[in-house]
Formats: structure tokens, C-alpha cells, sequence
């Protein structure tokens, strides 16, 4: 037996939508992977399924903008578009995920330091030297 394993850190792009498959639950989100080629931005785009308990715990906590590190078993598979164009979709089939933050969280961590930097400006600190 063989099977492709895929290693994903990015962005959730879409909320988490849920369905029956006979008497187990899938949840499925689509993540962005960003890279750099030739100076270029990239984005390449997976469809995620979990599958059970681990689909559940999905379900219950992620939405679009987390930041996830995904690891699963990677398939292909085409289809053709509205258009009637040929497409390749890129598939995980999830096995083990671990939050990251979100863009949401990186913006409000930058905000109290901001907030605290401009709080001191003008004023003696020689009293909070530790020194």
C-alpha cells in the first residue's frame, strides 16, 4: 500500500461546512498555501475533509482566516468546470491539524504594542529602568 502525505501551513479560506456521508460526518474547508517563486507570489489551494471526531472538533472551531498546520493524505482528481474546461482539484483527506492563530489575532497583538509604545512616549522612564 502507498499514499501521498501532504504537510499544509496557511490560511482557512472558507467557513467549515458540514455533511453526511452514511452514519459519518465530514467537514470540509478549503487553505491557502502562499509561497514566493521567482519573486512572485503564489497561492495553491487544497480542499480539506475530516472525517468523524476529527471533522467534529473542525467544525467546532475553525472559520475562515485561521491559520492551521494540516497534515493528511493527498489525492487528485478533475472535473470539469462550468465552462466546460478541464480542472485538477487537490484534495486532503485529514489525519491531524494544530492551530496557528489567524490574521485576526496577528492584528490585535500589534495593536496593544502600539498602543503601549505611544503610552510612554514623552515621558520619564529613568523609575522603570530594572537596574
Amino acid at each position: 500500500m502507498s499514499y501521498a502525505k501532504a504537510t499544509i501551513i496557511g490560511y482557512v479560506g472558507s467557513d467549515t461546512q458540514t455533511r453526511q456521508a452514511g452514519e459519518t460526518t465530514v467537514t470540509s474547508f478549503t487553505i491557502a498555501a502562499n509561497e514566493k517563486v521567482a519573486g512572485q507570489d503564489k497561492t495553491t489551494w487544497f480542499r480539506v475533509n475530516g472525517w468523524g471526531k476529527v471533522g467534529d472538533t473542525v467544525a467546532q472551531h475553525v472559520k475562515k482566516g485561521t491559520q492551521l498546520y494540516v497534515e493528511g493524505r493527498l489525492s487528485q482528481s478533475e472535473y470539469t468546470d462550468k465552462e466546460g474546461n478541464a480542472k485538477t482539484s487537490l484534495e486532503v483527506r485529514l489525519e491531524n491539524f494544530q492551530f496557528l492563530g489567524s490574521k485576526n489575532d496577528a492584528a490585535e497583538t500589534e495593536k496593544p504594542k502600539a498602543k503601549a509604545a505611544s503610552a510612554g512616549a514623552g515621558t520619564d522612564s529613568s523609575d522603570n529602568i530594572p537596574f
